[in-house]
């Protein structure tokens, strides 16, 4: 029997340069991105709750912003937390920043592409167009979730230090920034014998940006009003009933 072909599954590098295409724009690329995003969103959430009995809380915070772009933060305590935020937004068109080498996965790197994946490029050089590119989609009325807190921590029931990128990019698009706190539940019924809590994802009161203030001043005020929001969702699960010890 013929031995498999690892090389298949080698990075591909990726080059980015000053002409690079963040957005993927057009009419067909639009198109297959709504078509993949809707049955992606679709799939996962039925996905999700079967595996993590993940539910979704807080969607009339989402209601007042449908025509303006916002900066979505989250709390990363799972590999997949980014497909719950994605369902979540569904059918807001969203860009997801991610890391360049997630776009040098062999098939994986054309969905991230077609999903609205934004590479943070690894020369330095190359993040003004990086930047630019994120505040137009924010100012064109999408959705970028990020992770403020720079990187995972499985199942973590604390908050950890917030960087300020997330809310400098909301004061320099002058849109709102939407907190979301993934926190865990005992599971009951389908889900009792689950040796991991059960996940709910919640959609918190936006913070709009005040950009009459100086930009330092603000951007750390909301990186405070953000962390708070998020602590007290944190530290009123940890009080319901429905906890495993």
């Amino acid at each position: 029997m013929r031995e498999p072909d690892f090389t298949l599954w080698r990075r591909i590098p990726l080059h980015i340069g000053p002409d690079y295409d963040y957005l993927r724009r057009g009419v067909f690329k639009t198109m297959l991105y709504g078509i993949i995003y809707t049955a992606a969103a679709a799939l996962l959430r039925i996905f999700n709750f079967v595996l993590f009995g993940t539910r979704l809380r807080g969607r009339k915070n989402l209601r007042g912003l449908r025509k303006q772009g916002l900066v979505v933060t989250c709390n990363h305590v799972h590999w997949l937390d980014c497909s719950m935020v994605g369902a979540f937004l569904w059918p807001r068109r969203a860009y997801f920043i991610t890391l360049q080498s997630n776009l040098e996965l062999p098939v994986i790197r054309h969905l991230v592409r077609i999903l609205g994946g934004i590479p943070i490029p690894r020369e330095r050089r190359r993040m003004p167009e990086f930047h630019e590119a994120v505040l137009r989609v924010l100012r064109e009325g999408a959705a970028v979730p990020i992770y403020p807190e720079g990187e995972l921590h499985p199942y973590a029931d604390c908050l950890y230090p917030l960087k300020k990128t997330a809310f400098s990019l909301a004061y320099d698009a002058g849109v709102p920034v939407l907190p979301v706190c993934i926190t865990y539940r005992r599971g009951k019924g389908f889900f009792r014998f689950k040796k991991r809590p059960c996940l709910t994802v919640h959609a918190l009161k936006p913070i709009f940006p005040d950009r009459s203030r100086n930009r330092r001043d603000e951007v750390e005020a909301l990186c405070r009003e953000v962390a708070a929001q998020m602590q007290l969702c944190m530290e009123e699960s940890k009080k319901s009933p429905a906890l495993p010890k």
